[in-house]
């Protein structure tokens, strides 16, 4: 059975979630601290290319992805929300948290300032973040601030980091039993489907999987580690219909979000039960954000992505790397010159694609794609 034939299955177990909606964009998000203020955190991943429908309301020189989401607002398909959690992550998000709360309906809408350092006074700042987006949403859901609840929330998303980590160390196999567009459809889900029925569903899959074997693909089908900030579907489908396997996509979409456990929960969840009090969970909710593989925009990342992509190749022993960014995201285009030289240094291929969020006017890339993946192929 498929994942989406497991989860289906699953969700018949389960009586209907009721709880109201609140949506989230950046995967430093704390998606716990949604949940545990009573409502079903549903991160906003739009469909389909709405990004002209706005640019009455906002500059043009930003990206896709979040010109898409607030597109997706203003047409009335995010009515369902009760509210949204935005970070000051970005200057293009920066920029849709206002127009959100200006033009979007009768709608909750919080802002998380998120620190650019990851050291222990950013720790501290995250920290006192979180605490007050805890009780900015427990006083909009009219109750006081549970942290038994924020506990459990915490230990069920530690769960859905380790099921997903036990997914994605499938694809380190030389024959995957999954392919990549497969494995990001998962991974997206994790942020969409509620946490109970993704968990149990995904134990399900991974039971099988883990005990599965396919003729080895891995002479035929050059392996591909995707890199960058949001990893489009579309992308990771186009690599694959061209004969190439991705084996991680080190995205916000992708690896990141549920990579990087820091080692007191490493072991499993032992530390998480021990963390109850007020204090101890907000600070390892801070740990585990600030101390992930990083993204572009955090202070210093540059070198750190540099080393990850080094470790990420060795790894999923990666045949050629491809950096994505979306058109107008500045971080992304800073690091590329630093990770095509490190790649240079790994003696592997590296490919820069610069795009919008959805498959629009591809015909370019598919050709560059193409090209590609027939040098990785061919290298020596």
């Amino acid at each position: 059975m498929t994942f989406e034939e497991i989860l289906e299955t699953e969700k018949k177990q389960y009586p209907e979630d009721k709880r109201p909606v609140v949506g989230w964009l950046c995967s430093y998000t704390p998606e716990e601290i949604i949940e545990a203020a009573g409502f079903r955190p549903y991160r906003i991943l739009p469909r389909s290319n709405l990004s002209p429908s706005i640019d009455s309301y906002i500059t043009g020189n930003l990206c896709s992805r979040v010109k898409n989401c607030l597109g997706y607002a203003l047409s009335g398909r995010y009515d369902f929300m009760r509210g949204i959690v935005t970070t000051f992550s970005c200057n293009a998000l920066t920029h849709m948290y206002n127009i959100w709360k200006e033009y979007i309906g009768d709608i909750f809408v919080y802002n998380i300032e998120i620190p650019a350092h990851r050291d222990k006074e950013a720790c501290a700042y995250l920290q006192n973040e979180l605490a007050k987006m805890f009780a900015a949403l427990a006083d909009r859901a009219g109750v006081r601030p549970d942290y038994r609840a924020l506990y459990d929330a915490v230990l069920a998303r530690l769960e859905t980091m380790q099921l997903l980590n036990r997914m994605q160390a499938l694809r380190i196999r030389d024959n995957p039993p999954l392919t990549g567009l497969e494995a990001i459809k998962i991974t997206e889900m994790a942020s969409t489907v509620p946490r109970s029925i993704f968990n149990t569903a995904l134990r399900r899959y991974l039971a099988t999987m883990e005990q599965k074997t396919e003729p080895d693909r891995s002479n035929t089908r050059p392996r591909i580690l995707i890199t960058g900030g949001f990893i489009p579907r579309f992308l990771v489908a186009m690599v694959e219909e061209y004969g190439g396997l991705v084996v991680a996509e080190d995205g916000c979409n992708g690896y990141r979000h549920f990579a990087g456990i820091p080692q007191e929960e490493a072991g499993g969840s032992e530390d998480a039960e021990n963390c109850t009090a007020e204090k101890q969970l907000l600070q390892l909710l801070a740990n585990r954000h600030l101390k992930r593989p990083p993204c572009a925009r955090m202070h210093g990342a540059t070198v750190q992505r540099s080393q990850e992509i080094s470790r990420l190749a060795g790894q999923y022993k990666a045949a050629g790397i491809i950096h994505y960014s979306l058109k107008f995201c500045d971080c992304n285009i800073y690091e590329f010159p630093v990770l095509k030289d490190k790649a240079a240094e790994l003696g592997v291929p590296f490919l820069h694609l610069e795009g919008e969020e959805h498959n629009t006017g591809t015909g370019q890339l598919e050709t560059r794609l193409q090209a590609f993946l027939e040098i990785v192929s061919n290298f020596p």
